[in-house]
């Protein structure tokens, strides 16, 4: 039996990355599955040949992953909080709308925050807390084993003179 993972790299069990490629390991034997340039996706169809299913049962995109979300945390949140979590989660929404929910990776949430905020503002902190709580909540779920967003450090906006 394996032991637990000490450091979540958002793989699947028993699935390794060496010299490039993805590794599974079985039976105190290791096989390659496939190339890491080639993706996720082909990791995941190598994954399903392995265990013998036929087709690959994929996570959700985030546009519908966030959309799951608001609809479970805005009901604790008055009106008016709501339309602007609203705007913001919708921005967030078409940013990442070409990824399934356990591509993104800290880097993508960098280049996030720098694209759409200025550097320093205000609403660079409050675009990084609203991606570490939708993340938090996907990985509570069981959709992430990780939260990309949670170790960005951001400088504060510049003190008022």
């Amino acid at each position: 039996m394996n032991r637990p993972r000490t450091k979540q790299t958002g793989l699947p069990e028993n699935v390794r990355e060496r010299y490039g490629s993805w590794h599974i390991r079985f039976n105190g034997r290791e096989k390659k599955l496939c190339r890491v340039a080639d993706g996720k996706e082909a990791l995941h169809r190598a994954l399903s040949e392995f265990y013998g299913q036929g087709s690959v049962a994929r996570l959700p995109n985030m546009p519908s992953v966030i959309a799951e979300y608001c609809k479970h945390y805005f009901p604790t949140l008055k009106p008016d909080t709501q339309k602007e979590y609203h705007w913001q989660y919708e921005k967030i929404a078409k940013a990442f709308a070409d990824f399934d929910i356990e591509v993104p990776q800290k880097r993508d949430c960098i280049e996030f925050l720098e694209m759409h905020c200025k550097p320093r503002s205000r609403m660079m902190q409050v675009y990084r807390d609203r991606l570490v709580s939708l993340f938090r909540w996907a990985a509570d779920r069981g959709y992430r084993t990780d939260n990309p967003a949670l170790d960005i450090a951001l400088k504060g906006p510049p003190k008022n003179t």
